[in-house]
């Protein structure tokens, strides 16, 4: 069984975000390792990086098996890395 989400109000307590860009990296895609985040542009949800199926709140960011993206086009997700702030290290 997966892990179930992060609450998005745990998130910002465990996690120190640091934005780094808004859409994929170029010529690479989306990077599912569990340091970066993902806000949604509608809604303001947070989406760790994973391979489980999720969506925001709003339904307009979602990941599924092999997919990821925004109703409202890859550009408009901020990415965000993630620190642990109790320890320093990436999530």
């Amino acid at each position: 069984m997966p892990d179930r989400p992060l609450a998005q109000e745990d998130i910002q307590s465990i996690y120190e975000l640091t934005s780094i860009r808004f859409g994929p990296i170029p010529g690479g895609g989306w990077s599912m390792a569990s340091r970066f985040l993902y806000r949604c542009p509608d809604c303001g949800y947070l989406m760790q990086g994973g391979e489980d199926e999720e969506s925001c709140s709003c339904g307009n960011m979602y990941r599924d098996v092999g997919q990821f993206g925004a109703n409202t086009g890859d550009d408009s997700i901020e990415v965000f890395e993630a620190r642990s702030r109790r320890t320093g290290e990436y999530a």
